[in-house]
């Protein structure tokens, strides 16, 4: 009976196997066996090949203590816990007194209690937390994004199986976050649908990418999340603005107005990078996706995901456009609510041009016959016509 030969011994064999196809003038080969598969270069394998490495190097036990599934529970509750423990520390103690006695006095509250007043201070300290930790976490998927920076080059640049093993983490924490955010936010249809649609093209764009094997799905998943790492700016308004709402129910003004300026300030950059922020890399997420339609049609799950990939980017594409022209107003109104003045529009510049454009198409002549009275009308004098007009109202 053959010997049976354990994980990393077969992928050390298939490592030695690729080492001995380099040239031996270069003296590499003795080197690129002692490598760990991770850190060799696995853009131009074949996929039988790699299936082989990444199966090799990924077998665990379903009952080994730091398997993936258990990871995932972990990071689950661990980040609940964070949100959690983090509102309750925002409403409770000084604060809670403080909008208690803020709102006491005023009309029809005179009979309020503290868990009504703790109850509406949880409102923007939920919020203001969300926001808070979108920033972190976009941080923390960012840097690990530059890890895999490889991931990043066109055309074509070696990758290792490190950078992968890194975007996979990082695709997983960002689907955590927009959970969360799903949770703490208020309900709003298209962030629910933007979360939705992006889960949807992340989780089915793995699945497609073991089955194919094809590393491009790697590469049109890093530049598309930079979508959600590079918006720590937005966070940082959002989460500031929340924290003034939070200030200004326990009295605080000072405090409120500075959390209001660094909103505003924050939000107003963000509505000017947030264009190129967003479209840049969707530019090159469509540029791979091109090419994955050329190598990855002839598969079932390459085509179904392709398919699907080219429907889901249309619709985020038209979410981004919202979402990008209502930061402007947003900015307004912070701007608006720190300085006074005229209410700014609700709208972003897009939005009113398109409206506008709808409003000012003419319209189209009524096709109908006059009514009788109105034909009667027309055959009257000017002395008549007065009198057939107030019998017409």
């Amino acid at each position: 009976m053959a010997p049976v030969l354990q994980p990393h011994e077969a992928a050390r064999s298939l490592v030695s196997s690729l080492a001995t196809e380099i040239p031996t003038h270069l003296n590499f080969s003795s080197h690129v066996a002692s490598l760990h598969p991770r850190y060799i270069d696995i853009s131009s394998t074949k996929p039988a090949v790699l299936k082989a490495i990444l199966d090799s190097t990924r077998t665990y036990q379903i009952l080994a203590i730091w398997s993936p599934d258990l990871t995932a529970v972990v990071l689950c509750y661990l980040f609940a816990a964070m949100l959690k423990g983090s509102t309750e520390l925002l409403v409770r103690g000084e604060a809670v007194e403080r909008a208690w006695a803020s709102v006491r006095g005023k009309k029809g509250t005179e009979g309020i209690e503290v868990a009504d007043a703790q109850a509406r201070l949880s409102v923007p300290a939920k919020a203001a937390v969300s926001h808070f930790f979108n920033l972190v976490l976009a941080t923390t998927v960012l840097a690990l994004q530059l890890y895999a920076w490889r991931l990043f080059v066109v055309p074509q640049t070696p990758i290792r199986i490190d950078d992968v093993e890194v975007l996979m983490v990082a695709l997983k924490l960002l689907l955590v976050g927009y959970a969360a955010d799903l949770i703490f936010s208020a309900f709003s249809i298209e962030i629910f649908l933007h979360h939705l649609f992006t889960f949807a093209l992340l989780v089915v764009g793995q699945i497609a990418a073991y089955k194919t094997s094809e590393l491009k799905f790697c590469r049109l998943a890093q530049w598309l999340i930079l979508q959600a790492t590079l918006e720590q700016a937005e966070y940082l308004a959002l989460g500031c603005y929340h924290l003034s709402k939070y200030f200004s129910m326990q009295e605080r003004p000072e405090t409120a107005r500075k959390m209001l300026r660094v909103a505003y300030r924050a939000m107003r950059v963000s509505s000017y990078v947030c264009w190129v922020q967003k479209f840049l890399p969707v530019g090159f997420a469509i540029y791979w996706l091109k090419r994955l339609w050329a190598e990855v049609d002839y598969l079932p799950w390459g085509r179904a995901w392709c398919g699907m990939a080219t429907a889901v980017l249309s619709l985020l594409l038209i979410l981004q456009v919202r979402f990008c022209d209502d930061q402007s107003s947003l900015a307004a109104h912070f701007r608006h609510k720190l300085e006074g003045g005229p209410p700014p529009p609700r709208n972003g510049p897009v939005m009113r041009f398109l409206l506008r454009l709808f409003r000012s198409r003419p319209r189209r002549a009524s096709s109908s016959p006059l009514p009788q009275h109105a034909e009667e009308c027309t055959q009257l004098d000017k002395a008549q016509k007065p009198v057939c007009e107030t019998g017409r109202d």
